[in-house]
């Protein structure tokens, strides 16, 4: 059924695969978040998912590269590297007003990663249409 619905969607089968993984390994962390809502285990629960994506990002990289050892091309991981740092300045920025992050200062930073999930999807649907 995922197949048919990536191609349902235009979108790679590896796309969905990665999806699905990211998904699968992150489940037991976010219940944990679920249950620890309002209790000083909250920090750890935020702490062993972002170490779990750490670990699924890795990983991925990893096999990535022994599945491809050819190198790709930089030009098309610029967007990416402008999203990562400009993220990274903004958490820093916000890291520094206070012990926590506020909802709206999540809000931002969801509203950044949102934007670069839809322009990786539209860079993907477009490459995909001009190669067809």
């Amino acid at each position: 059924q995922t197949v048919e619905l990536a191609a349902l969607v235009h979108v790679p089968n590896s796309v969905v695969g990665i999806l699905l993984l990211a998904i699968g390994t992150n489940i037991p962390e976010i219940a944990i978040i679920f249950r620890s809502r309002n209790s000083e285990e909250e920090k750890l629960a935020v702490g062993n998912i972002l170490g779990s994506a750490a670990i699924n990002t890795g990983t991925l990289g990893l096999l990535g590269i022994i599945a491809s050892p050819s190198l790709p091309n930089y030009v098309s991981l610029i967007p990416a590297i402008t999203f990562l740092v400009v993220t990274l300045i903004v958490f820093a920025a916000l890291a520094k007003t206070g012990s926590e992050i506020t909802r709206r200062e999540g809000y931002l930073l969801f509203t950044i990663y949102t934007v670069f999930i839809l322009l990786e999807f539209s860079s993907l649907l477009s490459s995909s249409t001009t190669i067809s």
